[in-house]
């Protein structure tokens, strides 16, 4: 029950907070952070599991806290999560050369604007998600 109020809880969290972007491959994204001026770019990074496993309550208390602590104060960021485990995204994987293994044990976040970008993994509660959110969005912003 805990499970399914919560769940309602990050959909609801996740309709108002940020512009989606839509992908159906990781090519979908990576045009998207190849792009100049193309404003702030947020990708969660995940290993998809099955509901009701510690790695599937990870990774959703990692996105509701991601959007409720950083994208809701920043609704011009363009999201995407995306499973690095599908086969689809294998490219994007590639190009970002990120760890699937550390996904296993936590997300990663990747922050990127005009082609730079920065890496958050690990801890949610951590300041650094914030602080580095703050900083693009002031980068954008200038």
């Amino acid at each position: 029950m805990k499970t399914t109020i919560f769940f309602l809880i990050c959909i609801l969290a996740l309709s108002s907070a940020y512009i989606e972007l839509t992908h159906e491959d990781g090519n979908d994204i990576l045009k998207e952070l190849k792009k100049r001026n193309n404003g702030v770019i947020v990708v969660l990074f995940v290993a998809e599991a099955e509901i009701g496993t510690e790695l599937a309550q990870t990774n959703m208390d990692y996105e509701f806290h991601l959007i409720n602590k950083v994208l809701k104060n920043y609704p011009s960021f363009k999201y995407a999560k995306v499973n690095a485990v599908d086969k689809n995204y294998s490219d994007l994987v590639k190009a970002t050369g990120i760890s699937i293994s550390d996904l296993y044990n936590s997300p990663s976040v990747l922050i990127s604007e005009d082609r730079d970008g920065e890496w958050i993994h690990g801890d949610i509660s951590s300041s650094k998600l914030k602080q580095v959110a703050r900083y693009y969005n002031e980068r954008v912003n200038e």
